[in-house]
């Protein structure tokens, strides 16, 4: 915001921090206005949540049949790795025409920004044993899932820490520039863009 009131741009881009302000609480209207924002950016903590929360569940799934068998993981992991590489806006027709265009479709496509990032650093986490604290486990006869519940689950929660932190404010970001670049456009037009309408007008 600050760099594009720097810059001089039209305020049809970007409003400066001085017309935001008088939007949110100078003007006449700026109860109503506030409250505009308020149910959007409600929305928006809303559809981030749905797909966050089912990305980081289905990432957590996989991970962890990864790490209990090694041929499921390098026969589905390059898959995962080359559907991390298409574009979403590429995957949004195929997704509406799928799910339609209801909450569903919102909650798939946070749940593929959420899910391939996440895969990655949990697999890491959960990998992250020492063979020593594998071997001790192993020695009190512990299976594979007892190693992974009793020693590679704690060892990964650092990296699902991190994970969460990162991937939510992702998530959020990119709800965002989904609307704005007419993914949901028919979302897009309930949700945000007549919320919104009277600051759209007042540029």
């Amino acid at each position: 915001m600050l760099g594009l009131w720097a810059f001089n741009f039209t305020p049809f881009i970007g409003k400066g921090p001085i017309d935001v302000f008088n939007y949110l609480f100078v003007a006449e209207n700026a109860a109503e206005h506030q409250e505009l924002v308020l149910v959007a950016l409600s929305q928006t903590m809303y559809d981030a949540a749905i797909g966050f929360s089912f990305g980081l569940f289905f990432a957590l799934i996989v991970s962890i049949v990864f790490t209990l068998s090694r041929s499921v993981e390098q026969a589905l992991m390059p898959i995962a790795m080359l559907l991390r590489s298409v574009p979403l806006i590429a995957m949004a027709p195929i997704l509406i025409l799928i799910f339609g265009r209801e909450q569903v479709t919102v909650a798939v496509m946070g749940a593929i920004v959420v899910l391939f990032p996440a895969l990655v650093n949990i697999v890491f986490g959960l990998r992250s044993p020492s063979p020593s604290m594998l071997d001790v486990a192993t020695v009190y006869g512990a299976n594979k899932l007892a190693a992974l519940r009793y020693v590679a689950l704690p060892s990964s929660l650092p990296a699902a820490r991190v994970s969460r932190k990162k991937l939510l404010f992702r998530k959020i970001n990119n709800d965002n520039q989904s609307v704005a670049a007419g993914l949901w456009t028919p979302l897009a037009v309930s949700r945000y863009v007549q919320k919104l309408d009277p600051f759209v007008r007042s540029c």
